[in-house]
């Protein structure tokens, strides 16, 4: 008895471990898909920054003579940011050449209505001369005709009458047309006084143009970002007064790894972090880029200072005063699935 119950007590595990070897293994569960991507991003304003600048006017360097806005300030599209030192003589170069535009309008004036008043008047007393003289002298001439008749005066003295009528007669049509072509309007003087009355409009504008350029106005509404040049300084080529941005509406532009760009649709939330934040930002993807490029972005690690191609999802954020005053800051931005 104690010999069976023994073997009962061995035979016992050794058939449940038979059992147990005999079922089928069971298969590991697949692992969880990821329902969200994390990508560095910096933050922007919508529209971008714009860098306000001057042009060299007139062959003179553009030096600051007033600036009007500090960094910080909101301004208007249209308000004024900073003046040039040429803004005096270039205005007095326009208000010249308005005056000119004033002395062509008087040829101009002059070259319609023909000949002076004072020379039409002379011309008149001229020809109101001749006529008496040639009235006296037909008088002359016929009464020598008639004594020349009787005999008492001689053939030569005739002709002398006769020829102080045809002299005067002549100066008469003479003195008439003169004053005819005082009265006349010459179509080339005109043409000519038209040509230089367009040209000082002409050069008026370019004056005018020159010196409203010597004032710098805000091309859109948004905030000084940073002022580039301050009074008593040259702007040089390609370095602005200041730069703006329109802060109402910022983006968060995100870099998603190639491999996940598949996953990003238009309207997914996205929520954004960093050290530069004091709390989480809420956004949602508004556009996605069209093309891979190297990234921008860099983790801090230094085993992550390496290229990556990626591609640009631009995150509409939510608040965008929370994020306002960070533009260029370096974010981090999960984008839910």
């Amino acid at each position: 008895m104690e010999s069976r119950s023994g073997l009962s007590k061995w035979l016992v595990p050794i058939v449940l471990l038979a059992v147990s070897c005999n079922k089928p293994a069971e298969q590991a569960a697949p692992p969880p898909r990821p329902t969200a991507v994390s990508a560095l991003g910096r933050i922007e304003p919508v529209d971008g920054t714009t860098k306000v600048g001057a042009r060299a006017i007139s062959g003179q360097p553009s030096i600051i003579a007033r600036l009007t806005v500090e960094e910080g300030d909101t301004v208007k599209k249209g308000d004024l940011l900073a003046e040039l030192d040429s803004g005096q003589q270039l205005e007095r170069s326009w208000r010249a050449a308005e005056s000119q535009i004033r002395v062509s309008e008087t040829r101009l004036a002059q070259a319609k209505a023909g000949g002076k008043a004072s020379d039409r008047a002379a011309q008149q007393a001229e020809i109101a001369r001749t006529e008496a003289e040639l009235a006296n002298a037909q008088l002359e001439y016929a009464r020598a005709q008639k004594l020349n008749e009787k005999g008492v005066t001689s053939t030569s003295v005739l002709d002398q009458r006769r020829l102080a009528v045809d002299r005067l007669s002549q100066s008469l049509e003479q003195a008439k047309e003169r004053l005819k072509s005082l009265d006349e309007v010459r179509r080339v003087d005109v043409d000519l006084a038209e040509a230089q009355l367009a040209a000082a409009r002409t050069q008026a504008l370019q004056a005018q143009a020159e010196y409203e350029n010597t004032k710098i106005y805000a091309p859109i509404d948004g905030r000084v970002l940073q002022v580039l040049a301050r009074t008593g300084e040259e702007v040089l080529g390609g370095q602005g007064i200041v730069e703006l941005a329109n802060t109402d509406r910022m983006y968060v532009i995100a870099e998603i790894p190639e491999s996940e760009a598949a996953k990003i649709k238009v309207g997914q939330r996205a929520t954004i972090t960093g050290d530069a934040l004091t709390g989480t930002v809420q956004g949602a993807v508004q556009k996605i880029g069209l093309k891979v490029a190297k990234n921008r972005e860099f983790a801090v690690e230094p085993a992550a200072f390496a290229d990556a191609r990626v591609l640009e999802v631009k995150i509409l954020v939510d608040d965008p005063k929370a994020v306002a005053d960070l533009i260029n800051a370096q974010v981090t931005a999960v984008i839910t699935f």
